[in-house]
């Protein structure tokens, strides 16, 4: 009898340690759940944290990417720019080349015409005849289209545009049959330009292309109404006329600033093909 009570007695002790041993292990469960999932919370947090510092790099490199393009493309437009006015100050020299081309055949012709000076009609000692010579009018008829076209030009030259202006025009009004009747034309809109009259510039530069189809300065005129329509900030105007240019003068300096200015705006250039 004593023995069936310490085995229940002992019984019981064991049931009873093994339930306290199954809490134990539960509660040990339990904190190592709560640790995982507090790291997991940790983890997330640094995750988020990286996620939104990568954002933040990739926002300031691509800001960056973009200053560069801005950058690159300001410094085509200035070269562009400096590259036109190069053009333009060689189209200068060659006028005033010309010009004096023409002055020292005037002068050539003069001297040829005049006749020889003989003992028999050398004037005699004495003071000379007083002259006065009077000032040039705006008035007066040119002896020639050519004195007309460097008077207009010189005066260009030296920035008196509205003057110059008026000689063209007055050049085109009686010599419109001239070979100088296309660069007249043309000058008259780089009046407008150099003024900053980027409206009539175009319009002047669109005379040259209209009337004056076979001109040598008709690439020029393409160009500079492209750019005249840039300073009005038409730029959908400004690149069909660049891309008109590039068609019809494919090989032309003015072509090859065309394409770099459409470059710099991330506009693919058309097809060569057309005049040469």
């Amino acid at each position: 009898m004593r023995k069936d009570k310490l085995f229940i007695t002992l019984f019981l002790v064991a049931i009873l340690s093994a339930g306290c041993a199954s809490n134990k292990e539960l509660l040990r469960m339990q904190d190592d759940i709560d640790q995982i999932r507090a790291e997991v919370v940790e983890l997330e947090q640094k995750d988020a944290a990286v996620d939104r510092e990568l954002q933040r790099l990739e926002q300031e490199i691509t800001g960056q990417i973009e200053a560069i393009k801005r950058s690159q493309a300001d410094t085509l437009i200035k070269i562009d720019t400096l590259t036109t006015e190069v053009q333009i100050l060689s189209e200068k020299l060659d006028d005033t080349n010309f010009r004096i081309s023409s002055l020292s055949q005037q002068v050539t012709g003069l001297q040829l015409s005049r006749p020889p000076l003989t003992q028999s009609t050398q004037p005699k000692a004495g003071p000379p005849p007083e002259t006065t010579e009077a000032p040039r009018t705006s008035e007066e008829t040119p002896s020639s289209p050519q004195s007309l076209y460097n008077t207009a030009y010189a005066d260009y030259l030296r920035g008196d545009y509205d003057l110059a202006i008026n000689g063209f025009q007055e050049f085109l009004r009686l010599f419109s049959d001239s070979e100088l009747a296309d660069n007249a034309q043309y000058w008259i809109g780089e009046c407008y330009y150099s003024q900053g009259k980027f409206r009539q510039a175009a319009k002047e530069f669109d005379k040259v292309i209209i009337n004056f189809p076979q001109a040598d300065k008709l690439p020029a005129a393409h160009l500079k109404k492209a750019l005249s329509y840039f300073e009005l900030n038409q730029i959908g105007q400004a690149v069909i006329q660049l891309q008109q240019l590039i068609k019809e003068f494919p090989t032309s300096n003015e072509a090859r600033i065309a394409r770099e200015k459409l470059e710099s705006l991330g506009l693919s250039p058309p097809p060569q093909g057309g005049k040469p």
